[in-house]
C-alpha cells in the first residue's frame, strides 16, 4: 500500500503482482512522481446488483523531474 498526497488531500492505493514489480522502484517516501492511470468501472456486486467503486489501473509512473524531458517534443 502506498499513499499519494498533495496539499489538500491524500489517497491510498495498492499494487499487486506484476504491477507492484513494475512500479516498486518509484514508491520511495517523499518522492515526486507522475502517474498515468486508467479508470475502469467497478465490479458488479452479486448481492445487490450495483457497481462497486471505480478501479484505477496504473499504466505508467516516472519521476516528476524526468517528465519534461520525456514529454517535450522537438
Amino acid at each position: 500500500m502506498f499513499t499519494v498526497e498533495d496539499y489538500e488531500d491524500s489517497f491510498e492505493f495498492r499494487l499487486f503482482n506484476e504491477d507492484y514489480l513494475k512500479f516498486r522502484h518509484f514508491l520511495v517516501p517523499n518522492s515526486f512522481i507522475h502517474c498515468k492511470i486508467k479508470i475502469k468501472e467497478g465490479w458488479i456486486d452479486k448481492k445487490t446488483g450495483k457497481p462497486t467503486d471505480p478501479r484505477i489501473n496504473f499504466m505508467a509512473m516516472q519521476q516528476l523531474q524526468d517528465l519534461m524531458a520525456s514529454s517535450a517534443k522537438n
